[in-house]
């Protein structure tokens, strides 16, 4: 029965966000007047910030979507990073050192953060029964990027809990400056 639960909790969970997250990026790309000349692919832009590790040089990372459920809670966020320069940023490096998650502690993109920063209160990914962040890992699909591709880019998401009634978040991404003033849409 335990394998039943791991099984349903990996196939279910990122089915949901994958869901909410196709739903807001398709209400929202329609409002976007951004487009990637080279796929057709266009992503929403709600703000862009650059790196803080100077190991990254002028990479930088945009904030897609952020979207909370009509009933509140459950929110969405969704973000890219674009390498410039062959910098080789792994999602590794976007760990929570400080509060592990799961078993061993190794979910990689655990360490976004959303601020409130009118009541100071920061938030962290999500966790399932089992203490796993829900947000990206290798848990997810086959086309999972570990490794953002040089000069390319790469496009993560995380859930978080946050309360209604939030209007706007900063967000931070280890290795970059804040995201500020992100609307909760």
């Amino acid at each position: 029965m335990p394998f039943m639960k791991r099984t349903f909790r990996y196939i279910a969970v990122p089915a949901a966000a994958l869901t909410l997250s196709l739903t807001a990026l398709s209400s929202a790309s329609a409002d976007a007047d951004n487009s990637d000349e080279g796929d057709g692919a266009s992503l929403p832009d709600l703000g862009t910030a650059s790196a803080s590790n100077s190991d990254w040089g002028d990479s930088t990372v945009t904030v897609n979507q952020l979207v909370q459920s009509d009933n509140g809670g459950y929110t969405s966020l969704t973000w890219t990073v674009h390498d410039q320069g062959g910098n080789k940023i792994r999602v590794s490096n976007f760990r929570n050192t400080v509060f592990p998650y799961g078993a061993q502690g190794l979910t990689p993109a655990n360490g976004v953060a959303l601020l409130d920063t009118d009541n100071e209160i920061r938030f962290y990914p999500s966790k399932d029964d089992e203490g796993e962040c829900l947000c990206s890992g290798p848990r997810t699909p086959r086309d999972y990027a570990t490794t953002v591709p040089e000069n390319g880019e790469a496009t993560y998401w995380a859930a978080f809990d946050l309360p209604e009634g939030l209007s706007s978040v900063d967000i931070e991404i280890p290795g970059f400056q804040p995201v500020t003033n992100v609307p909760v849409g």
